[in-house]
């Protein structure tokens, strides 16, 4: 079988790539090859599940932007989908009076970094939180959740399927070539591109 646009690797990454390019492009024709019998089977399916805030990242990198917008697109993804999800909020807890500056600038770091919700608590506020815990004072991160991204990944799958998308398990991409460049002003519109040639092998 010929494809326009070949994604290897089934993982979360990958899927969200070719569904995206799928949505973009719905007139060509996307695989996705995968070496495994399932998609997301590594790392995609065995990770923290964290949906990371976005509290940590240099203000104004283009890091801290995705993670603040990819966490509400996270959230609003899965509530379509009806994805489960747990906006458990995070505790970042200072135990030590030289901490506190750190943790203060932290603070800051994530309001700049447009973070809802974000506050600073003392101690007695942190044990009404989560009594195992002990601090002099902590940051609040509310937004901050966790979910199964196996989940996410399968549903990414499903989408890119039902927008025409191929995935191809079991399939895995062992050499790729270079085919020759089109000529200038071919008509087949290609000149100047390169297009990989996939071998694969099917287990």
């Amino acid at each position: 079988r010929s494809f326009d646009v070949a994604v290897v690797g089934a993982g979360i990454v990958g899927l969200a790539a070719a569904r995206e390019l799928i949505l973009r492009h719905p007139s060509l024709a996307f695989a996705v090859l995968e070496k495994e019998q399932e998609p997301a089977h590594h790392q995609s399916g065995h990770n923290s599940g964290v949906i990371h805030s976005g509290i940590y990242y240099t203000p104004g990198s283009l890091k801290a932007k995705l993670c603040v917008q990819g966490a509400a697109l996270c959230y609003k993804y899965c509530d379509q989908k009806g994805i489960p999800y747990k906006q458990c909020g995070k505790l970042i807890v200072a135990v030590e009076q030289d901490e506190i500056p750190r943790l203060k600038a932290l603070y800051e770091r994530g309001l700049q970094n447009n973070v809802p919700g974000l506050k600073l608590i003392g101690a007695k506020e942190i044990q009404e939180k989560e009594p195992f815990c002990r601090g002099l004072m902590a940051l609040d991160s509310p937004y901050t959740g966790i979910v199964d991204y196996k989940q996410v990944a399968q549903s990414y799958a499903r989408d890119f399927q039902e927008a025409g998308g191929t995935i191809l398990t079991d399939f895995e991409v062992t050499n790729m070539e270079m085919a020759k460049e089109s000529s200038p002003g071919s008509e087949d519109g290609k000149a100047g591109i390169f297009f990989p040639q996939f071998f694969c092998s099917k287990h």
